[in-house]
């Protein structure tokens, strides 16, 4: 198959999981030989991160008031580097990417990502992007979520591609260790800590990820919690912190740069989204690490975690389940590990980086060779 020329694009200002998953597919997508660039805001997190690992990328001002002069630029962009693949990430990229690729002479397929399983407004504008502006349309969910875009809305059955994020198995290994974050928050190597790491938003549901610390530190008065992880809930939940006087046991300690060494320092991961997800992307980077994981039974997680399999699952905003299942992982190591275990062959045949690159890959292809046919 031919090298092919995609644009990814990304109209969000923060750096979360979508964000970081649109790097690693441009990422992957140029190992495997294809020109690939990104089309970012200026001054955005994702603007930094192509500068610093010198991925080409362009500049367009997203804003809606932008759109009568960001749809021509990107139409003009799209056929000066004979662009085959549009491949949109956010809303209003997408808006400006589904509507410069009908205007644009080079017609290149459009491919819409959706990153959250947030139902969508069956109003005549999405009708126009999802229905005719999309050539196809992504969701990081599994089969879960593939399925219920599919008899929401009546979209075909080929249009709809499930694709998780995969973790990238070289980085999150078994092997790799965490002492070094432990050494950072002061956790000593014998003691039993817990944490969760995402953007903190406020579907994240971190405020029962506090709640259910302070009822498993009534049984385990030493156990060490922490949230990893930068956003706009970070004060609201460090107040909550504060004020249930777990400052000594739960921590806040930001964005880390050295995600697979944070995850390696934990004895169990927890999720605690209370909608809106897919199965997030560090879910799978935590299995592939053999980390214990106990997640909300939200969006397409069921189809990762699977309880007493590949991990536990628990009820959303339920702090007491949440604890209860926390501490039968941390009391029970062997069970536990097996889990994990279970759930980093899940991962190496199901959800990694590589298979993920693939199958991105093999759908431009196909819609490529669908409009020569």
């Amino acid at each position: 198959m031919r090298p092919l020329r995609i644009f990814q694009t990304e109209s969000s200002m923060s750096l979360g999981g979508q964000e970081l998953a649109t790097l690693a597919l441009t990422e992957g997508l140029r190992n495997r030989g294809h020109d690939v660039r990104l089309v970012v805001r200026p001054h955005s997190p994702l603007a930094r991160m192509a500068r610093e690992h010198r991925i080409p990328h362009h500049l367009l001002v997203m804003g809606k008031p932008a759109y009568p002069w960001a749809i021509p630029k990107m139409a003009s962009l799209l056929s000066r580097h004979r662009i085959d693949i549009v491949h949109t990430n956010g809303s209003r990229d997408s808006w400006i990417g589904g509507l410069a690729a009908r205007c644009s002479s080079r017609r290149p397929r459009m491919v819409l990502t959706r990153h959250k399983t947030t139902p969508i407004s069956k109003s005549r504008i999405n009708h126009i992007l999802y229905h005719s502006l999309a050539d196809a349309i992504v969701t990081t969910g599994g089969e879960i979520a593939r399925k219920n875009l599919v008899d929401a809305h009546g979209f075909a059955e080929t249009k709809v591609v499930a694709i998780p994020p995969g973790a990238d198995l070289a980085q999150f290994s078994p092997t790799v260790g965490g002492a070094k974050f432990r050494d950072e928050i002061g956790v000593g190597r014998d003691e039993l800590l817990v944490g969760t790491m995402c953007f903190l938003r406020g579907y994240k549901g971190l405020e029962y990820f506090v709640d259910a610390a302070a009822l498993v530190l009534r049984q385990m008065p030493c156990c060490r919690f922490v949230i990893i992880g930068e956003g706009p809930e970070r004060e609201r939940i460090f107040q909550k912190i504060t004020k249930l006087g777990l400052g000594k046991n739960v921590a806040m300690v930001g964005y880390h740069a050295d995600g697979p060494g944070a995850l390696a320092a934990l004895d169990v991961f927890v999720v605690t989204s209370l909608f809106c997800e897919t199965l997030t992307q560090t879910i799978p980077e935590a299995l592939a690490m053999e980390i214990p994981v106990v997640a909300t039974n939200v969006g397409s997680i069921p189809d990762i975690v699977r309880h007493g399999e590949t991990g536990r699952l628990v009820p959303p905003g339920d702090a007491a389940s949440l604890a209860e299942q926390i501490i039968a992982m941390l009391e029970n190591h062997d069970r536990a590990k097996s889990m994990a275990q279970r759930g980093r062959m899940l991962v190496v045949n199901a959800f990694n980086k590589r298979s993920a690159v693939v199958k991105n890959e093999e759908l431009y292809h196909r819609l490529l060779a669908s409009r020569v046919a």
